[in-house]
């Protein structure tokens, strides 16, 4: 769908939204074990669903299926204490190295979950509603935890640019922008707070909660090429 809004093909586009929704009605009615509280793990010879997901079996499952299969590259499920997720990540004593896609795949759960950059697309449909003059959003928050004082990626390749990110902890970002045209970034932090500081400078934050309940707050703002911009909670 997003390919096709990419594309400006309207039409094609909302047709796959539609089958996107028709799966996941799919999975959310039928494909659920409101009884035993799981997903079904097949479909029998009579075609009738029967037995129990394989994920999460002998534990309570939840109906969002994206959390439940979410998992760094040991396997193992993510859990929500930031400092069991950084010290599993940098544990390498059991990652298989030799292996190019183990290697490929920890490096990308490490800049995900431990620097936590993620992109956030806006179709060019609604890029102008929005405000947003480009297609992709980069968002990034700390997941340091309480053990790590700072952490710092440089030459990360996003789209057309190149960009370094340095957590202080959870209370500061600062995005340099080191090649590349201009991007709209948006600096994530844990908790409710009424503003930020861009560069020492109160702004107004958006408050919003995430997947897991969590509030988080954030603001938007351009870094251009060759730019700098810092955001912190100033309680830092």
């Amino acid at each position: 769908a997003h390919i096709q809004q990419v594309r400006q093909n309207a039409t094609l586009a909302a047709t796959f939204l539609g089958k996107a929704a028709a799966v996941e009605k799919l999975l959310r009615e039928t494909w659920w074990n409101k009884t035993d509280q799981c997903f079904y793990a097949r479909l029998n010879k009579d075609h009738q669903l029967e037995g129990r997901s394989g994920r999460g079996s002998g534990a309570t499952q939840t109906l969002d299926w994206n959390a439940e299969g979410t998992s760094d590259t040991a396997g193992f499920p993510r859990a929500d204490d930031t400092n069991a997720v950084v010290s599993r990540l940098l544990d390498l004593s059991h990652a298989r190295l030799e292996y190019p896609e183990i290697s490929f795949a920890r490096v990308g759960d490490i800049v995900s979950d431990i620097i936590g950059v993620n992109l956030q697309f806006t179709s060019p449909l609604l890029s102008s509603v929005e405000g947003n003059w480009v297609e992709v959003t980069v968002k990034t928050l700390s997941g340091l935890g309480s053990t790590i004082d700072w952490a710092e990626i440089r030459n990360l390749p996003i789209r057309a640019c190149e960009v370094s990110i340095r957590h202080d902890g959870n209370s500061r970002t600062t995005f340099t922008n080191q090649r590349g045209p201009a991007l709209i970034w948006r600096a994530f932090f844990d908790g409710q707070h009424q503003s930020l500081l861009v560069n020492g400078q109160p702004v107004k934050a958006a408050v919003e909660a995430d997947d897991r309940g969590r509030s988080l707050s954030s603001v938007r703002v351009t870094v251009g090429a060759g730019g700098t911009v810092s955001v912190e909670t100033g309680k830092g």
